[in-house]
């Protein structure tokens, strides 16, 4: 596995002869059945273990059973304030929605049992859930040229992150808050700030 890894990585990083291009690859890897017992637990602790490798550097890659146990588990999902787009009820959720991520990732963190886990997740589900359709009637009050794509991006976070969320297990939810913080800044500065100028 270390060796494939290796050569994944090599062969990735070498610059790319026509446009000269150096590109890096982070590989997370996951091991049936010490990782999971079936398809959809595997690549939730494999997804884990890349973004854990991401967090120590990239270009390097990491095996599912150590990611639990790494300084990344000590990391807050924290709202910034260079996410505001300027309207202030969408500005409002996004903050809420960082903060309901924290308190998750705080209670995992705490050892909180699966039930209190499950709500959590629940809960995160429903705020994402009235988020978008916050958003939807704002794209319906002011069209734009991209808000098809929009609504096209909050259908996939929603299907990912329901995906996640049906193993509650810590490092599947480590991985489901993960993917939500990272998704929704990228989405906040690209669709949301789109929606903003169409306003």
């Amino acid at each position: 596995m270390r060796l494939v890894a290796e050569r994944i990585i090599a062969a990735v990083a070498a610059p790319q002869p026509v446009y000269k291009l150096c590109l890096g690859v982070s590989i997370g890897i996951a091991i049936y059945p010490d990782d999971g017992a079936d398809a959809d637990q595997l690549l939730a602790r494999a997804d884990g273990a890349m973004y854990e490798a991401k967090d120590r550097g990239r270009n390097r890659y990491e095996f599912a059973g150590t990611a639990a146990s790494s300084p990344r588990s000590s990391t807050r999902q924290t709202w910034s304030p260079n996410l505001k787009i300027g309207v202030e009820p969408i500005d409002a959720q996004h903050e809420e929605l960082f903060a309901h991520m924290s308190g998750l990732w705080e209670a995992m963190l705490a050892g909180a049992d699966q039930p209190v886990l499950s709500q959590g997740m629940g809960r995160m589900m429903q705020l994402l859930e009235q988020h978008f359709a916050a958003e939807d009637a704002c794209m319906a009050a002011h069209p734009y040229a991209g808000d098809a794509e929009h609504r096209a991006d909050h259908e996939r976070a929603l299907e990912t992150a329901r995906s996640l969320a049906a193993h509650v297990d810590p490092q599947s939810l480590l991985l489901a808050i993960r993917f939500l913080y990272d998704w929704l800044q990228s989405h906040i500065r690209s669709y949301d700030a789109e929606l903003a100028r169409a306003e």
